[in-house]
C-alpha cells in the first residue's frame, strides 16, 4: 500500500509507504524472532502481551501499551492465551528516490533524543479512544478509496498522532526529575487509597508512563514496589481507622480499598502480625 507523503531528511526526499494497517485479535502468536526494514507501531487494544526485543528485558504491555520498534530491531511477540491480544497496528518505510529505505531510528529523523531500539507509551483513555477512532477511519478509506488523496491524509495522520504520542512520552521521561516521578506517584496513591481499582497501570495512565518505567524508578528510589507500597498504605489507613473508630472490620475493609475481608484480613495479619480484630482488642486492653 504505497502512499504519496513526502518527507526530507539530511537532505533527501522519501516517500512514505504503508505496509500494514489491521487489526488482528490473537489466542497465540507464535513467530520467532524477525526484523523487516520498517517502522512498526502496535497498539495492545485488548488483552495483554509480551515482547522480545534484542538488547532488552523481555516487555510485559498491557491494555492501551503503544509499543514502537525501529527498522532492522530483531524481535518477537507472546500473547498471554488465556486473555489473547488484539494488535491494532500500522507498519510503514520511508523510500528514497532510488529505492532506498530509510533505516535511522525515528528518534534521530524527529531529533533531540537519543537513540533506541523501541519506544513504549501507556496511553491515557482519550488518547487510546484517539488513536483507535483514526485507525478506523484509515483502514476504512483504505478499503473503500485506496490510491486516494483522502485516504493518504488519514493515513498520515494516524501516523503522526502516534509518533507525536511517543514522542511527547519519551521526553516527558528525560525531563521529569526522578523524584517528581516519585512524588507524583505517592500522591495519587494517597488519594485514591480507598479505591478499589487502584493500581499500577492506572497509575501509569494518569501518568502517561508504562507501568514498568515507574515501578522500576519506584523501586530503586524506595527500595519497594508501588504494589507493596499500596498495600502497606492501606494497612496503615486501616489501622488509623480500627484505633479511632468502631466501625466494623467490614466497613474498614471496604474504606480502605479492600473487596475481599477475607483479602484484608490476610494482609493485615502478614504486615502486622495480629488480624484487625486483635489489632483492636490491643487498644481495649490499653483503655482498661
Amino acid at each position: 500500500m504505497k502512499s504519496g507523503c513526502l518527507i526530507q531528511f539530511e537532505g533527501r526526499n522519501y516517500c512514505m509507504e504503508i505496509e500494514y494497517l489491521k487489526k488482528e485479535f490473537y489466542r497465540k502468536y507464535g513467530d520467532n524472532v524477525h526484523m523487516h526494514p520498517s517502522y512498526h507501531m502496535i497498539l495492545c487494544s485488548r488483552g495483554e502481551y509480551r515482547a522480545e526485543i534484542e538488547g532488552s528485558p523481555i516487555l510485559n504491555l498491557p491494555l492501551n501499551s503503544l509499543l514502537f520498534i525501529n527498522p532492522l530491531v530483531p524481535h518477537r511477540f507472546i500473547v498471554n492465551s488465556r486473555s489473547g491480544a488484539e494488535h491494532t497496528t500500522l507498519i510503514w518505510r520511508f523510500r528514497d528516490e532510488n529505492g532506498q529505505y530509510l533505516l535511522t531510528p525515528l528518534q534521530e529523523i524527529c531529533g533531540g533524543m537519543e537513540s533506541a531500539s523501541y519506544l513504549i507509551r501507556h496511553l491515557n483513555r482519550l488518547d487510546t479512544e484517539n488513536f483507535l477512532h483514526k485507525h478506523k477511519e484509515a483502514v476504512k478509506a483504505g478499503n473503500e478509496e485506496s490510491g486516494s488523496f483522502r485516504t493518504s491524509m488519514l493515513q498520515f495522520d494516524l501516523c503522526f498522532l502516534g509518533i507525536k504520542l511517543l514522542m511527547q512520552g519519551a521526553r516527558q521521561d528525560t525531563e521529569q526529575p526522578v523524584r517528581r516521578i516519585v512524588s507524583r506517584i505517592k500522591s495519587i496513591v494517597e488519594r485514591d487509597l480507598s479505591v478499589n481499582t487502584l493500581s499500577i497501570i492506572g497509575i501509569a495512565g494518569e501518568m502517561s508512563m508504562h507501568p514498568n518505567y515507574i515501578n522500576t524508578i519506584f523501586r530503586k528510589e524506595e527500595d519497594i514496589t508501588i504494589n507493596k507500597y499500596i498495600q502497606q498504605k492501606r494497612i496503615e489507613l486501616a489501622k488509623s481507622i480500627i484505633s479511632a473508630s468502631d466501625l466494623s472490620l467490614c466497613e474498614v475493609a471496604d474504606m480502605t480499598g479492600f473487596t475481599r475481608q477475607s483479602y484484608f484480613t490476610r494482609l493485615f495479619r502478614k504486615l502486622c502480625g495480629m488480624s484487625p480484630g486483635e489489632y483492636r482488642a490491643s487498644f481495649s486492653d490499653v483503655a482498661k
